[in-house]
């Protein structure tokens, strides 16, 4: 088994879906909205310039 920071391969895979929002822009911004408190989808969709459902795509 390959070892990368002391994780196994599986480890690592499971991981993946952090990285995978972390390198989306329109998610990190997202993340970043979500760190400050909690808000409607609106209020971020406004605060953003994106759609509500833009919003609510990369929620799901």
């Amino acid at each position: 088994m390959v070892q990368i920071w002391g994780v196994g391969s599986q480890g690592l895979l499971s991981k993946l879906s952090i990285f995978k929002v972390l390198a989306d822009e329109t998610r990190l911004k997202i993340l970043l909205q979500m760190n400050q408190g909690p808000k409607y989808l609106t209020e971020m969709a406004d605060s953003l310039g994106f759609s509500t459902p833009a919003i609510k795509y990369h929620l799901e």
